[in-house]
């Protein structure tokens, strides 16, 4: 049986009667450590098979409803931050435009203002609407009917889109990264240097980017934001390029 961090299991074994001592707080044993170790090399190992962009890809599902939008937006934002791949967003429960409704007139109005924010947010993305069916979708046949309506193809598992969410750039001061964070604001970014590691906090999340070795010996000289891409110029320490 494999058995990871094995100095964390001793700190565990020699806090356990300390622990049970003063606070009374009974520590997990090995079983439950090698649990949680096994948990976190599968989730590692997860992370890395869904930022493998050769097989793998994102597709957001949303409503034309403001708050179901509104959160696609941040989703997506998110998404970008920690460089995954989304290339394709799906409009789920949309009225037909060709069809004469004056019951859900007002409401296929209200639709359509939505469905325009979501094609300019994703200017650069497939979009796809999945039509309001008057039965429930579930089974194989149902799914198969949204694969014909909705992509009119059956090679519907192939990446659609590859998007530079992260790229770095040499120029005359040093190198530039550029980070793609769409739809985030300005004032809630926050940047700093930690180590060899830039570290960029949005609201509750927070990324860690382990700078590369040629970057070992610059710092951030600034940072500025576009409003959809994040640039961040790194200098030599002694303000000109390391290279030279």
């Amino acid at each position: 049986m494999e058995k990871f961090f094995p100095i964390g299991k001793v700190a565990v074994r020699l806090m356990k009667p300390v622990s049970r001592k003063l606070f009374s707080i009974e520590l997990p044993d090995n079983k439950a450590m090698n649990d949680i170790q096994k948990l976190y090399k599968q989730l590692l190992e997860l992370q890395e098979l869904l930022k493998d962009r050769e097989v793998t890809s994102i597709r957001l599902v949303t409503l034309p409803e403001k708050m179901v939008v509104e959160e696609t937006k941040r989703s997506y934002m998110y998404l970008n931050l920690f460089n995954f791949n989304v290339d394709g967003v799906f409009i789920n429960r949309a009225l037909p435009r060709d069809q004469e409704l004056p019951f859900f007139d007002e409401w296929l109005k209200l639709q359509e203002k939505y469905i325009d924010e979501l094609e300019m947010v994703f200017s650069d993305i497939p979009l796809f609407r999945i039509k309001w069916y008057d039965t429930e979708i579930k089974g194989i046949e149902a799914l198969d009917r949204i694969i014909r309506d909705t992509f009119g193809r059956t090679d519907i598992l192939k990446v659609l889109k590859d998007s530079k969410n992260e790229e770095y750039e040499k120029n005359e001061y040093g190198y530039l990264l550029k980070l793609l964070i769409p739809n985030a604001a300005r004032d809630e970014i926050i940047l700093h240097e930690s180590g060899t590691d830039i570290i960029i906090r949005i609201g509750n999340f927070k990324r860690s980017i382990p700078l590369p070795y040629v970057l070992r010996k610059f710092r951030v000289a600034w940072a500025k934001f576009n409003g959809a891409c994040l640039d961040i110029q790194f200098v030599g320490k002694d303000g000109g390029n390391e290279d030279e």
